[in-house]
């Protein structure tokens, strides 16, 4: 019998491959336990009128992002203007805690105040508008509505 024919029979040793599998399945069900998912539920605030009922009577904060350190935030009830604020930071960058302290503010004062509108402009930072949606969040309002850029 030439060497040519001789038939190959190779064992492939899967011990060191279940292990590794194992081992990264145990990891997955323990960083399972610590991972926590968030959700934030955002509409469009332009639309389709679908969800659209006595906006007369209805108090809700509209939020302009004028530019990157200017935000000018209008309290509307229906289509009336309430109250018109401007916060301008003389940084280059957004004051944040002003505007949660004066949406908190706001919040405590008008009880029924329980949606927001957010306008972002184009060169709009994505975090500078998470940010925002989360002092807003933290203020108590979780109705909001976010416009496309």
């Amino acid at each position: 019998m030439s060497k040519s024919k001789q038939e190959v029979d190779y064992q492939l040793d899967l011990t060191p491959f279940i292990s590794l599998l194992s081992v990264c399945i145990c990891f997955l069900l323990l960083t399972v336990a610590w991972f926590q998912v968030g959700a934030l539920s955002v509409k469009q605030v332009m639309g389709a009128g679908a969800g659209e009922e006595k906006q007369e009577d209805k108090l809700t904060l509209w939020v302009y992002m004028k530019s990157e350190n200017k935000i000018e935030i209008r309290l509307k009830k229906g289509s009336q203007p309430v109250s018109q604020k401007i916060i301008d930071s003389l940084e280059s960058a957004f004051d944040f805690q002003k505007f949660k302290k004066y949406v908190g503010d706001l919040k405590s004062q008008q009880a029924d105040l329980n949606e927001v509108f957010i306008f972002p402009q184009e060169k709009a930072v994505y975090e500078d508008i998470v940010k925002i949606m989360d002092g807003v969040r933290q203020a108590g309002i979780f109705s909001m509505g976010l416009a496309p850029i």
